[in-house]
């Protein structure tokens, strides 16, 4: 597994926003290994455009992300992804197919939400 975190986004990330990226990452982890018996796992994280950025893939072997999802539907670890990622006012895509691995993607999470900006926040932990 490989981790990758860019300069810019060596910041304070609000407790609730650790937790869900937190969350989302174990998830999309286990799921790498325990149904893709995957290999290699790259997760990184970066600050773009002022939003915080998230993706992890993995050389597994891949699914058909439409076959999970007939009327919306789809196995409760992506569902509350899904949902970690709604809570955050990010997007969160899955793309794979058969044979080709996954990545996961959660993307358009506010600066503000991500960050612990509020400077009473910042000195409540020292």
């Amino acid at each position: 597994m490989t981790f990758h975190c860019g300069e810019d986004s060596l910041v304070a990330v609000k407790p609730a926003a650790r937790n869900a990226l937190y969350r989302i990452i174990r998830e999309a982890t286990a799921n790498s290994i325990r149904h893709g018996f995957c290999k290699n796992i790259q997760i990184n994280l970066a600050v773009q455009n002022g939003s915080l950025r998230l993706e992890i893939s993995d050389d597994g072997r891949g699914f058909n992300p439409q076959a999970l999802e007939p009327n919306g539907r789809c196995g409760l670890g992506l569902i509350n992804m899904k949902e970690q990622a709604r809570l955050l006012g990010a997007r969160l895509s899955v793309e794979s197919s058969p044979g080709s691995g996954t990545r996961i993607t959660l993307e358009g999470m506010p600066e503000q939400q991500a960050y612990n900006i509020i400077r009473q926040e910042v000195l409540a932990c020292g």
